[in-house]
């Protein structure tokens, strides 16, 4: 009898946005789909043989498909801490000088007209890429996305000018290992920190219940009171550094991240 052989299975590679081929003869324009002219609001047809399954300068399935979902979101304002509710509970001063010293005063007070179509677009195709992707780095990271039918892209440090965000920590990454988040949160909460149960409410401090209610908001894309997520609370301690230093039983450890990567990482998700 004929020895029984095992023929190795071939593994097809996984497509992605980097190496997907669009098939030839497909011509469609970077700016196809729009303008909509009398089609605003209404889904896109992800049936439609212009669209490619991934496009990385234009319109693709799955960017529609995002964009579909969106269709049944309200897209809301920015909620922005109230100027004058802060100035009569005196707490407008240490809020400021605690968002300034986060790197972020100004985009936590500067409001914009809202274009709910745009920012729907926006959503739909935001994308974190970076020019060497074995070396993700603050210099080499980029955020892209499509408005009105026009590829988008901009650079972190482009974005830091836009919105006027610190570039002091120019980090791309979330320090899982943070070693002052047991402390830190003790200092400033009424119970022990736990995994499950981390909450804004449990913030002693009126003014820094009023901060991180603004940054998880501003940029953690959270609307009510909720759990503070580690990105938030060492948001919060970049905010109180030099207090903290005085603190003897806290261990010390900057925190690097930068916050115009949280902003963009906030559309990207």
């Amino acid at each position: 009898m004929a020895p029984r052989t095992k023929q190795k299975a071939v593994k097809t590679p996984k497509i992605t946005r980097e190496n997907y081929v669009p098939p030839p003869g497909n011509n469609a324009p970077t700016s196809f789909l729009w303008p909509r002219v009398g089609q605003e609001g209404q889904p896109i047809n992800i049936d439609d043989l212009m669209l490619f399954d991934f496009n990385c300068e234009g319109w693709d399935k799955e960017s529609a498909k995002w964009y579909n979902s969106l269709l049944h979101i309200e897209i809301l304002p920015t909620r922005f801490g109230h100027v004058n509710t802060l100035v009569s509970l005196r707490l407008d001063t240490d809020v400021f000088e605690t968002l300034h010293a986060m790197g972020i005063a100004p985009l936590c007070y500067r409001t914009h007209e809202l274009y709910p179509d745009l920012v729907q677009q926006v959503l739909a195709t935001a994308h974190i890429g970076y020019d060497d992707p074995s070396n993700p780095t603050y210099e080499n990271c980029s955020f892209s996305f499509l408005a009105d039918g026009k590829f988008c892209s901009l650079s972190v440090d482009k974005l830091k000018e836009i919105y006027d965000i610190s570039d002091e920590r120019r980090e791309v990454v979330v320090t899982n290992k943070f070693t002052p988040t047991d402390r830190f949160w003790d200092l400033i909460a009424n119970e022990s920190l736990t995994s499950r149960k981390v909450y804004q409410s449990q913030i002693r401090n009126p003014t820094l219940r009023v901060i991180v209610k603004m940054v998880s908001n501003l940029l953690f894309a959270k609307d009510q009171t909720s759990k503070v997520t580690k990105g938030e609370l060492q948001m919060l301690y970049s905010g109180l550094e030099d207090d903290i230093r005085r603190a003897r039983d806290i261990p010390i450890q900057s925190v690097t991240t930068n916050p115009g990567y949280h902003l963009i990482w906030m559309f990207y998700s």
